[in-house]
């Protein structure tokens, strides 16, 4: 048992550093305008700079928190970066929820690229998908909750991050079936393709119950 945990630990921690590499990726669309590193296939939405930093923090939050390796500091620390990261993934996450709920615009998802953001259509500029900005404030809590059990044994993160799959399941279906109002509301830009993709494989490893065990 304790082998399976480990190799499931080891998986885990493979999935946050995939992440990183693919928001990097991405940034580095945006910064040499590379369309295939912003939006995958052609004609799609591309993800927002912003999404990607997200995700590029929760990657390596989970990381941190699976990995084993002593050159990476004390667990103390490590956990304690983790933790920082995952708090930045939900004030991105409810900034831009504020935003779309509240209209109290911070502009977080105009923070990177913004004069790069019009793309083709300057009048419907590349802004953080309502159903992204929730499953980041989602994953986030996901993650500070990954390691915690309740008095009745269940474990919240389990929980949230299903939750996160599913919205983004439900994104990926709407993509291969050309439904829109799966991967976003009407009136919003929807998730992109790729953040989808990413958030799903993201959630997977959150969510697994051997993982919580150290």
């Amino acid at each position: 048992m304790e082998a399976l945990r480990s190799r499931l630990a080891m998986l885990s921690a493979a999935a946050g550093g995939l992440a990183i590499v693919v928001a990097a990726l991405v940034l580095a669309g945006w910064t040499w305008d590379i369309d295939p590193l912003k939006r995958g296939l052609p004609g799609l939405v591309a993800v927002n700079p912003m999404t990607a930093l997200s995700l590029a923090l929760a990657g390596m939050s989970l990381w941190l928190l699976r990995a084993r390796d002593a050159a990476l500091g004390s667990a103390t620390r490590r956990h304690r970066i983790a933790r920082l990261a995952a708090v930045a993934v939900v004030v991105i996450g409810l900034l831009r929820l504020a935003a779309v709920v509240l209209g109290w615009d911070a502009g977080v998802d105009q923070w990177l690229f913004a004069n790069r953001l019009g793309g083709d259509d300057p009048a419907f500029p590349n802004r953080m998908a309502p159903n992204t900005a929730l499953n980041l404030v989602l994953l986030g809590l996901a993650l500070l909750a990954l390691d915690v059990t309740t008095r009745r044994g269940r474990r919240p993160s389990e929980l949230l991050a299903s939750v996160v799959f599913l919205v983004a399941l439900l994104a990926l279906v709407g993509y291969v079936y050309q439904v829109r109002e799966f991967a976003g509301l009407a009136n919003f830009i929807p998730m992109a393709l790729p953040t989808a993709r990413r958030v799903a494989q993201h959630a997977g490893p959150t969510c697994t119950p051997a993982l919580h065990t150290r």
